[in-house]
C-alpha cells in the first residue's frame, strides 16, 4: 500500500462512512447471534429463523416505497430526509426492543412472539430501505470511499459478533432430564455472561453512533470537502478503480445487478434461513462458531476490497461460481440433516464452520467488488438527461453531477438499482427458505442433546 493510496483520503471521511454503514444491518445481524438464546425463550423454537427471515423480508416494501415516492415527489422524498427517518426508526426500534422482546400473544390458536416479531419488521424496514439509500447518498463523495461504507455494513455483523462472544453465547452442556416426561440427556445453557436485554441494549447504542456519523457526514466542513462539486470528475487513477479496456455499457450493468441478485438470494435470504440445519447437528458450539464467523467474514473481505477490488467481471464470476459451490455443500448438509456428512467426528464440524465462513467470505468480496465497479468511470455515455431548466449531456454515466436535485447522478442510479439486486435476491432466497422450512418441510432439526 503507497503513500499516495493515504494521501488521496480524508480519514475521518473513512472512519465516519464506517460507522454511517454500521446502521445498515446492525439490528438483524444482532439477532441472528443472539438466536442460540431467542430459541430457547421464545415458542417459536428453532422454526423462529425462518419466520424472521420472511418478516425481514416483508420488509421490502420499504425500499420500494422510497423508490416510487421519490421519483413521484423528488422534492420532498429526498434521500437525505429518508435517510433520517430511516434512522429515527430504527434508533426508536431498538430502544423498544430490550423492554418488550419476551411479549407474546395466542395468534390463531398459537402463542407468538408478536413483540419480536414486530420491532423486528420496524427494525428490517430500515435495514432493507438502507440498501438503496446509503450507497447512493455515499456515491456523492469521492468514490474512495465507498468501500469504507461498505466495511461498515460489514462490522454491522461484526460487531453484535464480538459482543455477543463476550456474552457467551451458544455454551451449553448436556445433562440428565428430571422431568419424567422427557427422560434422557436434555440441553443445559451455560448461563450467560450477560442477558439478553443487555445485548439489545448495546445495538441501540451502535445504532446512535451510526446516527451520529451521519450528522458528521451531513455537516461537518472536512465532509463538505470531500463531496463532488457540480461537473466535477473524480480522479481515474484511484489504486482501486482504474480499469484498463473497453468502456461499460448497459449489458456489463445487466451482468453485475443478475450476479447481485443471485449472491444475495443465497447469502442473505436462502443460507441463513437455513444456516441451524447445517450447522445444529455437529453441536451447538459448531452452531455458535458458523454464526459468529460468517459475520467476522464480512469486514474482513471488505478490509481486503478497501485496498484491492476485484475489477474483472470475469474474476467476479469466479468469485460466484467459487461461492456458490462451497453454498452447495452447506445446503448439502442441511439436506441430510440430522445425520449430515461426518457428524460424529470432529473434522465434520470444523469443515462445516470453515464452509461458513469460506462462504461469507468469497460471497462478500464479489459484492463489495461489483459495487466499485459500478462506481467507476468508465461507463458509455447514454440518453439524454432532461431537467427543470432545460437538458444537457453527460460525458458518461458517471460523468459530471447533475444541477438538478430531481435526478439522480449515473453513478447513483447505477447503486440504487445494486441495492434493489440485493433486495429482491434476498426477497426470493428467504421465500424460497420458508417454503421448504415451513410448508413443505422438508429439514429435519438436530436438536442438542438429541
Amino acid at each position: 500500500m503507497d503513500v499516495k493510496w493515504f494521501k488521496e483520503r480524508v480519514v475521518a471521511v473513512d472512519v465516519l462512512s464506517a460507522l454511517f454503514g454500521i446502521a445498515s444491518w446492525v439490528a438483524i445481524n444482532g439477532l441472528w447471534v443472539q438466536l442460540p438464546l431467542l430459541v430457547q425463550a421464545l415458542p417459536e423454537g428453532w422454526s423462529l429463523p425462518s419466520y424472521l427471515s420472511i418478516i425481514i423480508q416483508i420488509a421490502n416494501i420499504g425500499p420500494l416505497s422510497y423508490g416510487l415516492l421519490s421519483r413521484m415527489w423528488p422534492h420532498v422524498v429526498t434521500p437525505v430526509r429518508a435517510t433520517w427517518v430511516t434512522l429515527t426508526v430504527g434508533v426508536a426500534a431498538s430502544v423498544l426492543m430490550p423492554i418488550f422482546w419476551r411479549e407474546t400473544a395466542v395468534v390463531f390458536g398459537e402463542e407468538r412472539s408478536i413483540a419480536l416479531l414486530g420491532l423486528t419488521l420496524a427494525l428490517s424496514l430500515v435495514d432493507c430501505t438502507s440498501s438503496v439509500l446509503f450507497l447512493p447518498y455515499i456515491g456523492l463523495f469521492k468514490g474512495i470511499y465507498l468501500p469504507s461504507l461498505m466495511l461498515g455494513e460489514g462490522l454491522s455483523a461484526f460487531l453484535p459478533s464480538i459482543v455477543a462472544t463476550i456474552q457467551g453465547v451458544g455454551k451449553s452442556t448436556c445433562v440428565n432430564s428430571t422431568d419424567p416426561n422427557w427422560p434422557g440427556l436434555v440441553e443445559e445453557l451455560t448461563p450467560p455472561l450477560f442477558s439478553t436485554e443487555i445485548f439489545f441494549v448495546t445495538l441501540a447504542v451502535m445504532m446512535v453512533i451510526a446516527t451520529a456519523a451521519f450528522c458528521g457526514l451531513e455537516y461537518l466542513p472536512v465532509c463538505e470537502q470531500e463531496r463532488l462539486k457540480e461537473k466535477e470528475k473524480e480522479d481515474q487513477k484511484q489504486s482501486y478503480a482504474v480499469l484498463e479496456g473497453p468502456l461499460h455499457n448497459k449489458t456489463t450493468l445487466v451482468q453485475i445487478l443478475l450476479m447481485q441478485f443471485w449472491l444475495c438470494l443465497l447469502s442473505n435470504g436462502l443460507m441463513v434461513g437455513l444456516q441451524s440445519y447445517s450447522a445444529m447437528p455437529y453441536g451447538s458450539q459448531a452452531y455458535h462458531y458458523a454464526a459468529i464467523l460468517f459475520n467476522v467474514a464480512n469486514p474482513l473481505s471488505c478490509l481486503f476490497a478497501l485496498y484491492k477490488a476485484c475489477l474483472s467481471l470475469r474474476g467476479i464470476f469466479s468469485l460466484l461460481v467459487g461461492s456458490s459451490l462451497l453454498s452447495a455443500y452447506l445446503l448439502w448438509t442441511a439436506a441430510t440433516s440430522p445425520t449430515p456428512p461426518l457428524v460424529e467426528h470432529v473434522a465434520g464440524a470444523v469443515i462445516v464452520v470453515l464452509c461458513w465462513f469460506l462462504y461469507a467470505g468469497v460471497a462478500n468480496y464479489a459484492k463489495v467488488s461489483a459495487a466499485c465497479v459500478l462506481r467507476q468511470n468508465c461507463w458509455e455515455r447514454h440518453e439524454q438527461v432532461q431537467q427543470d431548466n432545460g437538458s444537457m449531456r453527460e460525458d458518461s454515466l458517471e460523468g459530471s453531477i447533475m444541477v438538478s436535485k430531481r435526478v439522480r447522478t449515473p453513478a447513483e442510479e447505477r447503486l440504487f438499482y445494486f441495492g434493489v439486486a440485493t433486495q429482491v435476491g434476498s426477497l426470493v432466497g428467504s421465500v424460497i427458505a420458508f417454503v421448504l422450512v415451513n410448508i413443505l418441510k422438508l429439514f429435519v432439526a438436530k436438536y442438542p442433546c438429541q
